[in-house]
């Protein structure tokens, strides 16, 4: 998808499944670490959206770090 032209799609990714309990500082680093491989492999400077891959994470203690994430990803 990277080589084609793009500019007519609404481009989505989606976020790794994060197996443990608590969201830490290291599940954010990996979610913005994949988000930016995401983009490059994408050839994109911004996507149209991001899908959490499992909702559960989104209720797990530490996922409000997510949620400022992805509205960090939103403003860039």
């Amino acid at each position: 998808m990277g080589d084609a032209n793009t500019h007519d799609f609404k481009i989505v990714t989606k976020t790794r499944y994060f197996d443990q309990a608590v969201i830490s500082d290291k599940e954010v680093s990996l979610l913005t670490s994949d988000f930016n491989k995401s983009l490059q492999s994408l050839k994109q400077k911004s996507v149209y959206g991001v899908l959490v891959h499992n909702a559960d994470d989104l209720l797990k203690p530490g996922a409000d770090k997510v949620f400022k994430q992805l509205q960090i990803f939103k403003q860039d």
